[in-house]
């Protein structure tokens, strides 16, 4: 998935720790997604996540990967803050 093909954009003007906050969240969504990518191929429940719904393991490396391209589109305007995974 490609988070810039709409092609529209918008400036959301916020306070650095709610932009920190906000990719914290991201974080922990994709690596539930990778968890959820990973249990079929090990039967294997990370610690702390949650396994996610979806059809298959393909499903959820393109959810995972979608939010990962979403980190990364706002921490490249973000050279200050740290993205931690």
């Amino acid at each position: 998935m490609d988070v810039f093909q709409s092609g529209k954009e918008n400036t959301l003007r916020l306070p650095q720790a709610v932009v920190g906050r906000m990719l914290n969240s991201l974080s922990v969504c994709a690596e539930e997604w990778e968890a959820t990518y990973e249990h079929p191929a090990t039967g294997l429940i990370r610690n702390d996540f949650i396994v996610r719904e979806c059809s298959d393991e393909r499903e959820a490396a393109a959810i995972a990967g979608y939010y990962r391209e979403i980190i990364a589109a706002i921490a490249l305007q973000l050279p200050d803050v740290s993205v931690g995974d």
